[in-house]
């Protein structure tokens, strides 16, 4: 994705620019929730916080604290977002490019003493969306796009 970007960049700094669509799937967070050593390491058991409605039986609570992985896979995923805006801002893209981020992705990591996608509960089967737009950053001062139409 990265190097597309930097394409896209160089096509626009010579005056060839072209729109494009870009998509990046991702497999994390799904189990086993290995994250590169660097994440996990800032995700112990131990800290660990976990939902009013984890039961309070042992068992449960511990195997949700070795849920840890989970949290440093979405660190990791968001760690990864953030180059790529990085690079849109450095490519000179970032004024006129959409991000949309979907998850479907939920989890029940022991709410109800339950685990992974188990039952229909919010916590399983949670659909999140996301929309980035820099074009209504009232910051930014109107341009005028190709057709000469105001640009916001």
């Amino acid at each position: 994705m990265i190097e597309h970007i930097d394409e896209r960049g160089a096509q626009r700094k010579s005056g060839n620019d072209q729109p494009f669509f870009a998509v990046l799937s991702v497999q994390p967070p799904h189990n086993p929730y290995m994250a590169p050593e660097a994440f996990r390491s800032k995700h112990t058991p131990g800290k660990v916080e976990l939902r009013p409605n984890v039961p309070p039986i042992e068992g449960v609570r511990s195997e949700a604290r070795n849920d840890a992985g989970y949290y440093a896979m979405i660190e990791n995923l968001d760690w990864n977002l953030g180059r790529i805006r990085d690079c849109l801002r450095e490519a000179g893209l970032d004024f006129n490019t959409h991000i949309v981020f979907f998850s479907d992705h939920g989890d029940l990591h022991g709410s109800h003493g339950q685990f992974h996608k188990m039952s229909p509960l919010e916590e399983a089967t949670c659909f999140r969306a996301g929309f980035f737009n820099r074009h209504f950053d009232s910051s930014i001062p109107d341009k005028k796009g190709k057709n000469g139409d105001p640009v916001k």
